[in-house]
């Protein structure tokens, strides 16, 4: 029989909210929800008018992109597009939550490493979902290695496309859980079992929240019905001992990386960032640049991947490329007509 489905929910208190630090109770929820379901519901912890002042700023990019023909993640509903990295948009609170990084530091131990800023948007009356898939889609530890802080800048629901949640489908097994080579998606005979004993959910963020999930947590993105846009950041956290090869870009110039140091001061967790010229960056945030592989795994793909040739006179637009290895690399239409397959999109949404 199915046990009650729903997202352990943690609430600090104004005490813990003001020391950073949740007290034993909340350690115990935190631990408990993130090592039984994956996942587990930081409640108002970002004040709401910093998530305003930035959705304003992303819903105008938004709608600008797609007047544009920026490209789209799964087909022409979902845009890949990161946060906007400004004096006047970093909030401490949100990038440099000590709640949320306390919470990271608790299941991933002390000195994990904050080393991923991306987004991503739902558009408007939007009728396509994703399939269940793992964002940890390459053969990886089994255990907790590396974790996501995804944060909506409106409340999610069902009626602005909340993800679909797999509760504990973290607990199932490694690559071979996956559909096929380079498809981000679990095998249907394996989702058609779990559902049995444990079926999905949609659950509830309150804008001003956070959840934060294990990367190997089965997840779906979900049609956005409302007339609203969904804008969420996603903050990614690896484990001290996990030498994940990410490294987000920040405007060189800008003052973030002294905002970084300034707001992690005092928590348990480092940050890997690296700067960039202005255009660079502003380039980067509608790519899918990040790779969770570990440096190891990056070296041996990269040698095999020497053996592919580009050709020189590719002039198709750029497509981006999952793996199905934990990679994610830019590449053009004519390099996947000699390969013979088919573009694929990762998002972590």
């Amino acid at each position: 029989m199915a046990r009650p489905q729903q997202v352990v929910e943690v609430c600090p208190s104004q005490e813990e909210l003001a020391a950073g630090r949740l007290n034993s109770k909340n350690i115990r929820k935190v631990l408990e929800g993130l090592h039984t379901d994956g996942i587990v519901l930081l409640r108002d912890i970002i004040h709401p008018d910093h998530l305003d002042a930035i959705n304003i700023r992303m819903v105008k990019e938004a709608e600008d992109g797609v007047r544009a023909g920026v490209r789209m993640n799964q087909g022409a509903e979902n845009l890949q597009q990161a946060p906007p990295l400004t004096p006047q948009l970093f909030f401490p609170d949100l990038y440099c939550n000590k709640i949320l990084h306390h919470a990271v530091e608790l299941y991933l131990g002390e000195g994990a490493t904050w080393d991923l800023i991306t987004g991503n948007t739902a558009l408007p009356r939007s009728t396509k979902r994703q399939p269940v898939h793992s964002d940890a889609n390459f053969q990886h530890p089994n255990c907790p290695f590396y974790c996501v802080a995804n944060i909506p800048l409106i409340t999610s629901e069902v009626a602005t496309g909340a993800t679909e949640i797999w509760l504990g489908g973290q607990h199932r097994g490694n690559i071979e859980d996956q559909a096929g080579p380079g498809e981000l998606a679990i095998h249907p005979d394996l989702v058609a079992a779990r559902e049995k004993v444990q079926p999905p959910i949609q659950p509830t963020v309150p804008k001003g929240s956070a959840v934060l999930r294990d990367l190997r947590l089965w997840h779906a993105g979900m049609p956005n019905p409302s007339d609203q846009w969904r804008c969420m950041i996603a903050l990614g956290f690896s484990a001290p001992w996990y030498r994940c090869t990410n490294s987000f870009g920040i405007p060189a110039g800008s003052g973030i990386a002294e905002k970084i140091e300034e707001g992690l001061r005092d928590t348990a967790c480092t940050a890997k960032y690296h700067e960039v010229p202005q255009q660079e960056y502003d380039g980067s945030r509608y790519a899918l640049d990040f790779n969770f592989l570990e440096e190891e795994q990056k070296e041996e793909e990269e040698e095999v991947g020497d053996v592919v040739k580009m050709p020189a006179t590719a002039a198709a637009p750029s497509q981006i490329l999952a793996t199905g290895t934990g990679r994610t690399s830019t590449m053009n239409d004519n390099v996947f007509k000699e390969l013979e397959v088919a573009p694929t999109h990762l998002k972590v949404n």
